[in-house]
């Protein structure tokens, strides 16, 4: 799910991260992009609206959005050159429009979020208009983060760990799996959190196996360990933590797979530096694994 919220990063940061668009579309030979996808508008301007596309090139860029608007476009990027649509006109009316007035012939789109209605739209209306798909063009910028991005993960996380730590603080056994995620979740919006990043699991015993287990009605006294794993929606960031909550005395077994886990994390923590590959990291954990048996 797309994360919408205010990023509060400097002008000029968007403005660089423009920049540096403009020159990977030099590369592509084309005249500009439109972007469709709502959190690349975001990273790229700071805008955290909805129903708005950025065109971008080498002369400048033109946010597409309507009135509804007005005030968040000028509070959060009051930088940028804004074409709003009028009320009850279709977006792809206001999209075909901007394109026409900025006079680009080779229009690169994205095309995993490019819906095929407005594409035929702008065929339709700009004939001549030449189209090419791009695909994770502006994801490739993003992929390395910048001092502020860093921060708004690590704050996403912490608001994440305040929120676990205050559900500890009032755990009882008879507690539902169902009321330990909402109380979770509750926390989190407490402690600054616009919400969970995904729907909170809390699962005991055996369920706690499945990858994507609801939170039951089950007691978490009920199973010897519970599944506790939940993120903070921090804004464009999100954090994704799991833990582990031991109900009973802890087996002989499970200490076990606890120690050859432990061992696994900090192995793959060891081998983490610049440039490496997730999939080596990933493969450096899953082989202390498979060497325990």
């Amino acid at each position: 799910m797309a994360m919408r919220a205010k990023t509060k990063q400097p002008a000029d940061v968007h403005a660089g991260r423009r920049d540096r668009l403009r020159h990977a579309l030099r590369k592509l030979e084309a005249d500009g992009l439109l972007v469709t996808n709502f959190t690349n508008v975001t990273y790229l301007t700071g805008f955290t609206g909805d129903d708005s596309f950025l065109l971008v090139w080498s002369a400048g860029e033109l946010l597409i959005s309507d009135g509804r608007y007005a005030l968040q476009l000028e509070e959060e990027c009051p930088g940028v050159e804004r074409h709003l649509r009028l009320p009850g006109a279709p977006m792809a009316e206001a999209t075909a429009q901007a394109v026409r007035r900025i006079g680009v012939k080779r229009l690169a789109i994205e095309a995993s979020s490019m819906t095929v209605e407005l594409r035929e739209a702008l065929g339709q209306a700009l004939p001549g208009l030449q189209l090419c798909n791009t695909s994770g063009l502006v994801e490739s910028l993003r992929r390395v983060k910048d001092r502020g991005e860093i921060d708004q993960i690590c704050q996403a996380i912490h608001v994440a760990q305040r929120g676990y730590a205050a559900l500890r603080a009032v755990l009882r056994p008879e507690m539902r799996e169902k009321e330990a995620a909402d109380e979770l979740e509750y926390w989190m919006r407490r402690f600054g959190a616009r919400g969970a990043s995904f729907p909170t699991i809390v699962a005991g015993g055996a369920r706690a196996a499945l990858p994507h287990a609801r939170a039951g009605q089950q007691r978490l006294d009920a199973a010897p360990v519970v599944l506790v794993d939940w993120g903070a929606n921090g804004g464009l960031y999100q954090s994704d933590l799991t833990r582990i909550l031991v109900t009973d005395r802890i087996s002989p077994e499970l200490k076990k797979v606890y120690g050859v886990v432990l061992k696994a994390q900090l192995r793959a923590i060891a081998a983490v530096r610049p440039g490496i590959e997730a999939a080596k990291v990933d493969r450096v954990a899953r082989r202390v694994i498979e060497e325990a048996g």
